[in-house]
Formats: C-alpha cells, sequence, structure tokens
C-alpha cells in the first residue's frame, strides 16, 4: 500500500521492497508468500500548479491519483456531537479521489487545508467521525487501483472569515481549488 503522495503524471512508478504483515507474540512468522509489493510514489520533481484554481467540480490529475472537488459547504444544520465556539463555523468540502495506479493507496485527509482571502490556513477539523457535520467522511481507507471513493472534510474556520480555496498540498502536487459562496 503507498500513501496518496503523488508523482507527475510523466513519473514511472518503481516498486518498493515487499513488507511483511506484523506478527504479534505467539503469532506464527509470516512466510515470504504473504508479503504485498508497494507502489512508491515519490517523484523526480514536481509539476508546476496551475496558474488560477481550479472551479468545483473540476478534477486534477496528478498521474496516481485524479482528485474531484465536488462541493463546498459553510455552516451545518445537522446534528453534531461536538460544539463549537460561538466565533466558528463549520466549513466542509465533498472531495473524490480516483486510484489510477496499479497499486493500493491509502487515502486520508491530512493533505487539506482551506485558505481565506487573508492566507489564514484551517486545517481539518480533528473529531470523531460521528461528529463530524457532513457524512460520510472523506479518508481513513485503503482503495484499490482503478477505485474511487467520495466524502466530506471537516474544517472550523471563524465565522467572520470566510475560506475562498481549498487546497490539497502533499509537497510532490499542490493543487487549488476556488470555493463559490
Amino acid at each position: 500500500m503507498a500513501l496518496v503522495g503523488c508523482g507527475a503524471p510523466d513519473d514511472k512508478p518503481t516498486a518498493a521492497e515487499p513488507t511483511a504483515s506484523p506478527s504479534f507474540p505467539g503469532s506464527p512468522s509470516p512466510s515470504p508468500s504473504t508479503t504485498t509489493p508497494t507502489l512508491s510514489l515519490a517523484p523526480t520533481s514536481a509539476p508546476p500548479s496551475p496558474s488560477s484554481p481550479l472551479r468545483l467540480g473540476r478534477t486534477a490529475d496528478l498521474g496516481a491519483v485524479k482528485i474531484t472537488v465536488q462541493a463546498y459547504r459553510q455552516g451545518s444544520s445537522n446534528d453534531r456531537a461536538v460544539d463549537i465556539e460561538s466565533s466558528e463555523n463549520w466549513a466542509s468540502v465533498d472531495v473524490r479521489l480516483c486510484n489510477t495506479s496499479t497499486a493500493s493507496i491509502e487515502v486520508n485527509d491530512d493533505y487539506w487545508t482551506l485558505q481565506s482571502a487573508g492566507s489564514t490556513e484551517y486545517e481539518k477539523a480533528n473529531f470523531q467521525d460521528f461528529a463530524m457535520p457532513q457524512q460520510p467522511v472523506y479518508g481513513g481507507r485503503v482503495l484499490q487501483p482503478s477505485k474511487c471513493t467520495r466524502g466530506w472534510i471537516s474544517f472550523v474556520v471563524q465565522r467572520d472569515d470566510a475560506p475562498v480555496l481549498a487546497v490539497y498540498n502533499n509537497e510532490a502536487d499542490q493543487v487549488e481549488w476556488a470555493l463559490k459562496r
């Protein structure tokens, strides 16, 4: 399994050393036949960032994955188990990611931020999935080749500071989507 750290479209994936399943005290040691090859998505150089943000619904093709921010919502009328400060508000992006590589990848929401017009960056909210205002929650799964996943990433933002960009940045690739109100 590889993390979703995507290379440039012309980078050639390379097979990494096989990894063995973890063993626990009292369990038999894994045999060499139980190893799983993984895909290394380390780029040799980062592709240039688009000169302007993508519109909602547009797809970024990063070679090993294709990512689309489908929608943006600020505020939530959903019941939630987590109260936030009165000066704060929920903001959520609906993200679809497709694995276009030949190896399994781990999908998570660690590479996502929202950015306000004043350049304030908001990191994803760190609450239990059941407490998030938008369901289903994005990430936290292994995605097989040629499969897609879709879900919401939620953020707690200042009520008077509306985000204008959703940003995906895994250090190798950075893509921005404009958030229209």
